[in-house]
Formats: C-alpha cells, sequence, structure tokens
C-alpha cells in the first residue's frame, strides 16, 4: 500500500504482476459498469485490495500459485457469504477473534 500510495506502482501494475508471477486472472466482473456508483465503488475496491494482499502474501511470505489460489477462492467465499447474508460481519468478525485464541482456550465443538 506504501508503494501505491507513493506512487511507485499502480494497481493495474500489481494485477500485471499477479497474473504473470502467480498465473492468476483477477480480471473485474464486466457488467460491474453498469452498476450503480456505491456498488462499483465498493466492488473495485475489494478487487484492488484483493491483488495488494495477494502480492504482499506473494512478496513478502513467498506464496506462490496454488496458496494464492486457495486465498483468493476463500476470500470469493467469504465475500459471497457476506453479500448474500449467509454470514454476518459481526459473525465474522466473532469467528476470527475465537479462532485466533489459543487452542486451549476454545471451546470444545
Amino acid at each position: 500500500m506504501e508503494c501505491i500510495k507513493r506512487k511507485y506502482v499502480t494497481v493495474a501494475e500489481i494485477e500485471d504482476i499477479i497474473r504473470d508471477e502467480l498465473r492468476m486472472d483477477l480480471t473485474k466482473e464486466p457488467d460491474a459498469s453498469e452498476w450503480d456508483m456505491l456498488s462499483r465503488v465498493q466492488y473495485e475496491t475489494v478487487c484492488e485490495m484483493t491483488a495488494v494482499f495477494l502480492l504482499a502474501l506473494h512478496d513478502e511470505f513467498g506464496i506462490g500459485q496454488k496458496r494464492a489460489t486457495r486465498v483468493y477462492r476463500v476470500l470469493e467465499k467469504i465475500g459471497d457469504d457476506i453479500s448474500t447474508g449467509k454470514v454476518t460481519l459481526d459473525e465474522m468478525r466473532a469467528e476470527r477473534d475465537n479462532s485466533s485464541k489459543p487452542w486451549t482456550r476454545r471451546k470444545a465443538s
């Protein structure tokens, strides 16, 4: 994000890096241009942040194509579940908070 902020790299360049190095195509939904302004901005922001996140995983942690694809699929599922109302953002946060605790403190399933 700092590189984008300082204009060292653009989001389009990050998407190109992901396409070249991770062999992943983050092509955006073609119908998004017909959406209302708020939906389009939200969608494009999520797409751009996903690209930045995947590149950070690749650069900082050496995540390759297989793991990046798995991460992307999980992110897609989470986004779909939230947008379709299968889960709320509060429920996702509660799950995150619960799963980040040491195993000895988790409730038994």
